[in-house]
């Protein structure tokens, strides 16, 4: 398997001072059913929110699962390291939907 496709430790935004970093002093867009909040950094990591209100854990997992492996897919694209924060902003009706818009949010990442 090749290393620039790995999700590995170090690609993880875990703790919630660093999610607060990133809300702060970074740069965000939003898109249809996500806010991005991103910072240039070091080397390319990712956190992801989706608050409880959005449905169960089997579900918010789901969603994650889901943005880790574009994630995982693009980040070798991306030009310059960037610390990005997803935050969910509406529940997507359409999976194609879905799917196009996480699309075009890593698309506009890689820029």
């Amino acid at each position: 398997m090749n290393r620039f496709y790995t999700f590995s430790k170090k690609s993880r935004i875990k703790k919630k001072a660093e999610f607060r970093v990133i809300y702060t002093s970074g740069e965000k867009f939003f898109s249809d059913y996500y806010c991005v909040f991103y910072k240039p950094s070091s080397e390319n990591r990712l956190g992801i929110s989706i608050p409880k209100k959005f449905g169960k854990s089997v579900y918010r997992n789901l969603q994650k699962r889901i943005l880790r492996e574009a994630f995982r897919k693009s980040k070798v694209s991306f030009k310059n390291p960037k610390d990005i924060v997803i935050v969910m902003r509406r529940k997507p009706m359409d999976k194609a939907k879905q799917t196009m818009d996480i699309e075009r949010i890593f698309q506009w990442l890689s820029q």
